[in-house]
């Protein structure tokens, strides 16, 4: 069977094999894209192996959907700023006969991860005028630059404290970069003090380390003026390579960006993402984004905090 490439490619492919029972199950275990099916009771019928790394938890048959619900908080998708009541989900509409396809849905699952959805959610009738399941066939969708923007825009101020700001700014940044490290470094008139690092390896916060800058007077020339530095080898690079004994080699950082904030037209801090293990040459794109990003950090920084 030919691999289908939509998701109405795998909804007609499902229904040539769903007169064998055994056969369907393998079928959507190993489709690419997650499937999660409930009866009318919303108890759980399936859920194949990328449903599970998506929504963040190992389902399994006969649970009831509402409790998974209650329990863990794995529902809390939202469209635009509009979260979904439960009635509301596709899944659950669907049960009453709505065939739903949305490009716009967003959740954050019980691990801390957001993902951007397109999902279709279709019923299943096994006889007619009654709807005995629904479907749901979704797949995530890369964030965009605008994307992540509209996120630090979204920020709650009014629920939230400055290091959880600076936490929510470097995880947000590390994940959309795809990198190790991303680090928030507050300057001093003789130092730069970590505010945070998220270090996606560890999936952990870390704050306090200090750097003093009469130890590398080189790379804070260049960050003084305002340069943004897209290091691809960061143990040799003119900016960076006085760096390497104390802070990359025993990080195993190759390469670096990292781009200053200013307000007032003073250096503020220091925006750091590492690369370990391998060399990565950074493309016009993410450095544009970096200087946005750290211009609407500035923004936010001068009015909120």
């Amino acid at each position: 069977m030919q691999m289908a490439q939509t998701f109405e490619d795998f909804v007609n492919q499902i229904e040539l094999i769903k007169s064998s029972e055994a056969r369907l199950y393998q079928f959507l275990e190993q489709m690419p894209v997650g499937v999660f099916i409930i009866d009318r009771e919303h108890n759980i019928i399936f859920s194949n192996h990328r449903t599970n790394e998506i929504l963040g938890c190992n389902f399994i048959q006969n649970v009831d959907f509402k409790q998974i619900k209650n329990s863990i908080d794995i529902m809390n998708f939202n469209s635009g700023n509009c979260s979904y009541s439960f009635q509301d989900l596709p899944l659950i509409r669907s049960l009453k006969g709505e065939k739903i396809i949305t490009d716009e849905m967003t959740i954050t699952n019980p691990n801390g991860e957001n993902f951007r959805l397109r999902v279709l959610t279709t019923p299943i009738s096994l006889s007619e005028n009654k709807i005995d399941y629904a479907m749901a066939i979704f797949d995530t969708i890369p964030f965009t630059d605008n994307h992540i923007l509209s996120e630090l825009l979204n920020f709650d101020f009014s629920k939230n404290n400055y290091n959880q700001f600076n936490e929510f700014v470097t995880t947000l940044l590390c994940k959309h970069l795809n990198v190790t490290r991303v680090g928030i470094w507050i300057n001093q008139p003789s130092y730069i003090e970590c505010l945070n690092i998220f270090d996606s390896e560890k999936n952990e916060h870390q704050k306090g380390m200090q750097i003093f800058k009469k130890e590398f007077p080189i790379y804070f020339s260049y960050i003084s003026k305002g340069v943004v530095l897209p290091v691809e080898n960061a143990m040799q690079h003119e900016a960076t390579r006085e760096i390497s004994d104390i802070y990359f080699e025993p990080l195993k950082i190759m390469s670096t960006l990292d781009c200053p904030i200013f307000i007032d037209n003073q250096l503020y801090a220091i925006i750091c993402c590492e690369v370990s293990y391998h060399q990565r040459k950074w493309k016009d794109s993410e450095i544009e984004f970096i200087q946005s990003y750290a211009k609407l950090l500035s923004l936010l920084i001068e009015k909120h905090y």
